[in-house]
């Protein structure tokens, strides 16, 4: 019941953030999702990855990043996420510094 809740919470959330596209609503978004991950929180994630403007994407990357790593902790991941992270990685300058 309080895992129901919780995600209703969460879902009502993304409708707002959905709306805003603010970049600070979303990474607070994506960090509270991080505390306490789970397999649900991949339909936020995919949403955000294919829906967001570059620009919008570039400032909430690492925050997605670090959400598919904690949810890869708790549950396995599918070859989208996989391959995300991977593209992500080597095409990112911050990795390479």
């Amino acid at each position: 019941m309080l895992r129901f809740r919780t995600m209703e919470l969460f879902k009502q959330e993304f409708d707002d953030i959905k709306k805003s596209n603010n970049p600070d609503l979303i990474n607070d978004f994506l960090i509270k999702l991080s505390k306490n991950p789970n397999k649900d929180h991949l339909k936020f994630l995919k949403y955000f990855i294919a829906k967001l403007d570059a620009q919008l994407f570039d400032k909430t990357r690492l925050n997605l990043i670090y959400l598919i790593g904690e949810i890869g902790k708790v549950s396995p991941l599918g070859p989208k996420c996989l391959k995300f992270l991977s593209e992500t990685y080597y095409t990112s300058d911050r990795w390479i510094r």
